[in-house]
């Protein structure tokens, strides 16, 4: 999925109208800060909206959001669920972030001591 796209009109209203991908994509307009204002907050609501409708992209973005607490609260078990539902499709990226996870903590912020 190419996410180079620039903020517009169309995309807001595709993203509006329910569209997943636009969704995604607008989320990583807001992150990326592709033709608008970094803003991490709209940009894991919208990552929200398209992986509640399963795309992995959006779902691994979403946790790494979770994982930094860049625009959501830090939450490792939001992390682990949403790379866990990507992972479950194939995501590689999740399956990767995971294993991280699971085995290190979460850059040793969650790991017992």
């Amino acid at each position: 999925m190419d996410n180079n796209v620039n903020y517009s009109n169309e995309l807001v209203s595709a993203a509006e109208s329910g569209d997943a991908v636009a969704q995604f994509l607008l989320g990583s307009c807001y992150q990326f800060e592709h033709g608008i204002a970094k803003d991490y907050v709209k940009a894991a609501q919208w990552y929200e909206a398209a992986a509640k409708q399963g795309i992995p992209e959006a779902q691994w973005s979403l946790a790494k959001l979770y994982e930094m607490g860049m625009g959501v609260e830090m939450n490792k078990d939001k992390a682990i669920e949403w790379h866990t539902l990507a992972a479950n499709q194939g995501y590689a990226l999740s399956k990767q972030s995971l294993r991280h996870l699971q085995g290190k903590g979460l850059f040793g912020l969650f790991k017992k001591r």
